[in-house]
């Protein structure tokens, strides 16, 4: 069996020491970290190319590396559509979404929440540089992705006469990448240890991503309203200490996190499970909130937390019917064949029974459906409970900025405000006169 080498694990510690040092470079360079606006966001002063790799790297995880081409080995390329979503989205999040969060010029995106619904829900240097970001992450996140599709049929060619995880070979298929990497490279000292570094290298860039815009969202959403109630107010320095103390506490979570990770099943579905299960809903009171002039505090906060519990509910109910894999596999020259194999990790996701048609239906609802139907539902009981709030209790008084809105709702109030304004203004004049 091949193991790694000294040479492999040098190249993984040069790598280790690489990045730490970039970060050690940029301490100690430029305004060293003096600000808020400089720690989180880089003073604003990246170019597009550098964004549009830095959002391909964030979002493309050691999960995606691991487990897109697992993916694609057990369940066949079907996967690879995905990519023509990245296509869909990008449009709509370039030139929709984006503005509204740009023009708002602030480090948490829910305060955005709190300027259009209320306090109780709480990198480039223009629009046009962002957006060309936004759109170079498109081929780049689909050129990594559908590689990784293609790796997954390279495994599957070694593989099909002699699956790995029924020779005994691996206990998960999660870990079919290394082994098909140590199986055809290891005659090469230090290129196993490269991969390791690059999942290594992978993780690392969507954690430091994680843990920053959580530290950012925790100081700017809780900690400076919190002090701002008790008639303090946090200063540069104290914003720039504790940013760092909430990132060090964050990514001890994360380590905390990876320690239960074994019982979430595959690292895809599991990855994707919680990214829908928690990302629809709050997408939906976003989109509700830019799409809509009639949406409430009320109704944003009632169709956040019923798509929640309805989120939770189909993502981590139980039981659910197991998933069979879908791509031909045997094992002759293993010494076990198999006509066609239905191995299924035990995992809280899955529960082992004959017939699937037994399972309650939502149960049997693929992971990938989480976020669309979470986003539903949360934009349409959101609107609803708003219409609702609003003919009961009156429409709020509070005239809100356009920039809250997209492109196309922004300019129509622009347009009502300087019609009101010039009314006014004409009306004035007339008194004046008479």
């Amino acid at each position: 069996m091949a193991i790694l080498v000294a040479a492999d694990y040098a190249v993984i510690a040069v790598t280790l020491i690489i990045s730490s040092g970039i970060g050690v470079y940029y301490w100690l360079t430029g305004g060293k970290q003096n600000s808020t606006e400089e720690y989180f966001m880089a003073d604003r002063s990246m170019r597009a190319a550098t964004i549009a790799i830095g959002l391909t790297v964030s979002y493309l995880s050691a999960v995606s590396l691991l487990g897109v081409s697992s993916e694609n080995y057990v369940y066949g390329t079907q996967y690879a559509v995905i990519n023509l979503s990245y296509g869909l989205a990008t449009p709509f999040v370039a030139h929709l979404y984006m503005p509204v969060f740009f023009k708002l010029g602030t480090t948490s995106a829910f305060e955005w929440v709190d300027d259009l619904f209320g306090c109780y829900v709480r990198y480039s240097r223009n629009v046009k540089g962002a957006q060309t970001a936004i759109w170079w992450s498109w081929p780049l996140s689909s050129l990594m992705s559908l590689g990784l599709c293609f790796s997954g049929l390279a495994i599957y060619t070694k593989y099909r006469d002699c699956d790995p995880l029924q020779s005994g070979r691996i206990n998960s298929y999660d870990q079919l990448m290394p082994l098909y990497v140590m199986d055809m490279l290891s005659a090469y000292p230090g290129v196993p240890g490269l991969f390791i570094a690059g999942i290594f290298s992978a993780g690392l860039s969507t954690i430091s991503a994680t843990v920053n815009s959580l530290a950012a969202v925790i100081l700017e959403d809780f900690i400076k309203p919190l002090c701002r109630l008790r008639g303090t107010e946090i200063t540069t320095t104290g914003s720039i200490i504790t940013s760092k103390i909430l990132a060090v506490a964050v990514g001890a979570g994360c380590i905390a996190l990876a320690f239960i990770g074994h019982y979430l099943g595959g690292l895809l579905q599991a990855a994707l499970t919680i990214f829908g299960v928690v990302g629809g809903p709050v997408f939906g009171m976003f989109t509700l909130g830019m799409f809509t002039r009639s949406a409430n505090q009320r109704g944003a906060i009632i169709g956040l937390l019923i798509s929640l519990v309805f989120s939770l509910w189909i993502g981590f109910g139980q039981p659910k019917p197991p998933i069979p894999n879908k791509v031909h596999v045997s094992s002759p020259n293993c010494g076990n064949a198999t006509a066609f194999y239905d191995y299924q990790e035990p995992s809280h996701f899955e529960y082992q029974q004959r017939s699937s048609d037994s399972y309650f239906y939502l149960y049997r609802i693929s992971y990938m459906w989480y976020c669309p139907l979470g986003s539903a539902i949360s934009f349409l009981v959101g609107w609803i409970a708003s219409w609702i709030s609003n003919l009961k209790f009156g429409k709020e008084s509070r005239e809100l900025e356009p920039d809250l809105f997209v492109s196309i709702l922004a300019k129509e109030l622009r347009r009502k405000r300087l019609k009101n304004t010039n009314e006014v203004h004409r009306n004035g004049a007339l008194d004046t006169i008479s």
